[in-house]
């Protein structure tokens, strides 16, 4: 009876965890981890590590990027341009974003021999 009792204490301790990991961003910046709460439940992209990003990395990561300036830690991407103010961070982070969303696919479908004899 005891076993069993250690043993659903550990299922609920690990529900929790995994739990409020699906709630949380965990981001490893620069100037070192910031912890944030997600705006729904899930496990994407719940560790992300900003410190190799670019701005088209960060454009490809729109809820990461927008949670970050909405709890104000855009100051966390501060090394992807040479921005002056962190005003202007977003504003070159919105415009990438929004570049990206209207740039056309990089590829086109592949054709092949048997649906070109159809």
């Amino acid at each position: 009876m005891k076993n069993i009792f250690r043993v659903l204490v550990a299922l609920v301790l690990l529900g929790g965890w995994a739990l409020a990991a699906s709630a949380l961003y965990v981001v490893r910046a620069p100037g070192g981890i910031v912890v944030i709460p997600k705006d729904c439940l899930g496990f994407r992209d719940t560790y992300v590590d900003v410190t190799g990003w670019d701005l088209m990395q960060t454009a490809s990561h729109p809820v990461v990027a927008q949670r970050l300036i909405e709890t104000n830690h855009a100051d966390r991407l501060s090394h992807i341009t040479k921005s002056t103010s962190v005003d202007d961070l977003v504003t070159q982070i919105r415009a990438a974003q929004k570049d990206l969303r209207a740039a056309p696919p990089a590829t086109q479908p592949v054709k092949t021999a048997q649906a070109a004899v159809l």
